[in-house]
């Protein structure tokens, strides 16, 4: 807001558009911002990450959370390098436990998981699918379960996942998220709402700035809502191909539900479900996402994937409006 109103005085009736230009740019460069937000890049020399769990008891805990900072933690995981693959050794508590006894914890194989997976292979094989060539990976390493892909065009693509989506995800749930990324990127869906939402925005000041003084808050909520649910196709469609390239609704109703598990539940109630149609978000609800898919016999039936999400949304919301008592 502070940068917009600093834009009016310099550019006055043409600020808008300076903005849009500004923002025009953003998303040409949103491949190389999301590759710089990560934690690390995976590429084919360097495909395979490593992910090691332990669990603590409750008490052990407590413990280690008075005693541990952030800053410490990164020492901890650098010393368990150095100890395990720094040394040529494989990850197990017995490479581990002189480490783990400097922090107060005595090491216990049982309460130890390491997964080592190939992202790289994993990002190639749902790019092939799509008949495209492997984005930029990039991890994120945190624990909310999750995916992302942005950029103008395939060849300027970079696809991020959070380390809580490969611990959470079997290999071929992760692959059918990647794959809905993948129909992002095949699609160019990160431009095409921008245009949406531009045109909103320059309509808005430029055209219907009396409906806005009229209507006030009313107009957002219909305008703005009216883009989201836009965003809500994409979405939706991106679900069908993935499974349609992949062969199967299974992976992603069981990754969907998964990663949306806590969404689940407060979904249950009725009047819940036609708020998340109506919010400001390009996701459908989860519960209409997995629903929709476990619905699906056969995904060779599914001609036009767009029209068929469109037609869905639409369904899915008066059936929402339909349930509340």
């Amino acid at each position: 807001i502070f940068f917009s109103v600093a834009l009016y005085f310099v550019f006055g009736f043409y600020t808008p558009i300076v903005m849009i230009l500004f923002q025009s740019l953003m998303i040409f460069f949103s491949d190389r911002i999301i590759a710089r937000i990560g934690d690390w890049e995976l590429t084919s020399d360097n495909p395979t990450l490593y992910l090691l769990q332990y669990h603590l008891d409750p008490d052990e805990m407590k413990n280690f959370e008075k005693r541990v900072t952030r800053s410490t933690m990164e020492q901890m995981k650098s010393e368990i390098f150095t100890a395990t693959f720094g040394s040529g050794k494989e990850v197990t508590c017995e490479a581990t436990r002189e480490v783990f006894a400097r922090y107060g914890i005595n090491c216990r194989p049982e309460h130890m998981r390491v997964r080592k997976i190939n992202v790289y292979e994993v990002v190639e094989r749902a790019s092939r699918l799509f008949g495209l060539p492997t984005p930029k990976i990039t991890v994120s390493n945190i624990m909310a379960p999750n995916a992302a892909a942005t950029g103008v065009a395939p060849q300027r693509a970079t696809v991020m996942i959070t380390t809580g989506a490969m611990v959470q995800l079997e290999e071929d749930e992760l692959l059918s998220v990647l794959g809905h990324e993948m129909s992002h990127v095949k699609s160019r869906d990160p431009v095409a709402l921008f245009v949406v939402t531009s045109a909103e925005y320059l309509l808005r000041v430029y055209v219907f700035y009396p409906l806005v003084f009229v209507l006030g808050y009313f107009y957002f909520l219909f305008s703005l809502g009216g883009v989201y649910f836009i965003g809500k196709f994409f979405e939706a469609r991106c679900d069908l191909e993935s499974a349609m390239m992949i062969g199967s609704t299974t992976p992603m109703a069981s990754a969907l539900r998964k990663i949306g598990f806590s969404r689940l539940i407060f979904e249950r109630s009725p009047s819940v479900r036609l708020m998340e149609w109506l919010s400001w978000d390009p996701h459908p609800p989860i519960y209409f996402r997995i629903s929709r898919l476990e619905k699906i016999r056969d995904v060779s039936e599914i001609k036009h994937p767009f029209l068929t999400s469109v037609k869905d949304c639409i369904r899915g919301v008066i059936a929402s409006v339909g349930s509340i008592p």
